[in-house]
Order: structure tokens, then sequence, then C-alpha cells
């Protein structure tokens, strides 16, 4: 009896360790608007990316993207004359809308 006890324990902890990383390595979408922090209109072109993965996507015309991301991922948000922004999402994350600020000392005239 004493064996089928630690058999049953044993079979029930790898059984929730499976669960575990099978929901952390499942994908999910993330989506959502890149706005100009001072305008609050959409920013075209800006690269999303998924931090420390080679996924990632640009936004459109009305700043809208879409995204691919597993487990608790870290979204890059990075524009050229304004400031790169990280945030993180979860699994339950399913929509993040972002305002981006000008960063005027990283843009300066060219001679």
């Amino acid at each position: 009896m004493m064996k089928f006890y630690q058999l049953t324990k044993r079979l029930m902890l790898v059984l929730l360790l499976a669960t575990g990383l099978t929901a952390y390595g499942q994908s999910y979408q993330v989506s959502g608007v890149v706005k100009d922090a001072r305008s609050g209109e959409g920013i075209v072109g800006v690269n999303v990316s998924v931090k420390g993965t080679s996924q990632g996507t640009i936004s459109d015309v009305n700043g809208n993207f879409s995204v691919e991301a597993n487990g608790n991922a870290v979204l890059i948000f990075s524009f050229i004359g304004y400031q790169t922004k990280e945030v993180n999402v979860t699994s339950s994350t399913t929509s993040i809308n972002v305002s981006l600020e000008e960063d005027v000392t990283s843009l300066e005239e060219v001679v």
C-alpha cells in the first residue's frame, strides 16, 4: 500500500509540472494601438518586438498592431524620434494601448 501511495504522489507531481510548463509555453495574440502621447494620433511603422525572441511586427497606418507572445512576455515599442518603451504582458493580456513620448534629445542636427 505504501508503494502505491508513493507512486501516486510522484505521478501527481509530474502531472502538475507538465501542466505548468504547457501553460507557460502557449502562444497568444496581443494587439493594440500605438499613439503619440502629445497628439493622441496613431503612429505608423512602430517596431513592436517580443524581448528575447525574433518575433515582432510593425504598426499599421492607424497605429494598430498584433503580435504573438509566449508566457510572461515583454513587448518593446521603438521608433525613431520616440523614447523606447517596454511593457510587461501576461497570458491574460490580450489588448494593450501604448503612448510613446517624443525623444528630442536623440535627434540632433546633421551637419
